[in-house]
């Protein structure tokens, strides 16, 4: 039986001179991204632009956690979508201060500093006044760590409409993988604000379920 170089990178015990980090598994997931994601790169890591199916980088990743080292300055590289390691730092409150390319945007044109300003209303709208944080940009509303970020967040408006799906028919998690319910009845929008959920959650995680979904549309669109 071979070696899990992603099990041993899930748990930190790599040899200090591994250096197959692009080792993938079928969905594209390196060895590099599974160190990222659980902490657990050596601190001269360089491979950042090792990209998943998705054109995910491993800086993606490391992004979201703010464990990016001080002098990373590849803030450019993007996933196929055109969203950038600075679209994700934004996000998660881990963009350097005073940094200067807020202009940059993704294929949907949504730029480094809507992402950014977005990030910080909600963390004012989250928190009372007594208890504003001295560093709001570091302070997590929502725990992202383990999931891939939303490139088109839920609107406010559509979290009922979630809820009131998933309470009906609630998802089940097998092998860390998300399946939506057998008996899934939904309408053509409720069928995209559900898609746009489950992506928000990560690919990995949801893409049998968005499979699903798709495969609904598919053979509805033919009946």
């Amino acid at each position: 039986m071979g070696i899990d170089y992603h099990e041993l990178a899930r748990e930190g015990r790599l040899a200090h001179d591994f250096d197959q980090w692009d080792l993938k598994n079928p969905d594209g997931w390196s060895v590099a991204h599974e160190a990222a994601r659980t902490g657990h790169l050596p601190p001269d890591f360089t491979r950042w632009e090792i990209r998943d199916a998705d054109g995910w980088t491993v800086a993606h990743e490391a992004a979201m956690l703010g464990s990016l080292p001080p002098e990373f300055n590849r803030w450019d590289l993007a996933d196929f979508d055109g969203y950038t390691v600075a679209h994700t730092a934004a996000e998660h409150g881990h963009l350097p201060p005073d940094f200067p390319h807020m202009n940059w945007v993704d294929v949907d044109g949504l730029s480094v500093g809507k992402v950014y300003s977005k990030k910080m209303k909600t963390l004012l709208a989250n928190t009372e006044p007594a208890q504003k944080p001295n560093d709001s940009i570091r302070t997590m509303v929502y725990d992202f760590s383990k999931v891939k970020p939303p490139k088109n967040p839920i609107d406010p408006e559509e979290v009922a409409t979630i809820n009131r799906i998933l309470r009906k028919y609630p998802c089940d998690i097998e092998d860390d993988r998300t399946r939506i319910h057998p008996d899934l009845k939904v309408t053509p929008e409720e069928r995209l604000i559900l898609r746009k959920y489950l992506m928000a959650k990560g690919y990995h995680a949801t893409k049998d379920a968005v499979a699903e979904l798709d495969a609904m549309n598919d053979a509805s669109s033919h009946d």
